[in-house]
């Protein structure tokens, strides 16, 4: 039995099914950065409750859902790459 695959199907494993593992480890290390530097900053309970949300929930929500169905580091670096190169590779998935 021969089971087809579209090329740009991706196999990857995923925490909890919804999120790459490279992705669930960089938005841990942002909001660890985040949290320390707004607990060193400020004394308030209230600014920091409002600047956690502002700063980490943002990258969360966008590493879930993701840019047109890419992971959202893989469109990052694909964004960068395009501005500091500016060249356009088409090539083909095998």
């Amino acid at each position: 039995m021969k089971f087809i695959f579209p090329q740009n199907y991706k196999l990857n494993t995923k925490l909890l099914g919804i999120i790459d593992y490279s992705v669930a480890i960089a938005d841990l290390v942002w909001s660890i950065f985040v949290f320390v530097i707004i607990n060193s900053l400020f004394k308030a309970l209230s600014i920091k409750i409002f600047l956690c949300i502002t700063l980490i929930f943002p990258i969360i929500i966008l590493s879930v859902v993701g840019v047109d169905g890419e992971n959202f580091l893989y469109f990052l670096s694909y964004v960068l790459k395009y501005i500091f190169k500016q060249k356009l590779y088409l090539y083909e998935k095998k």
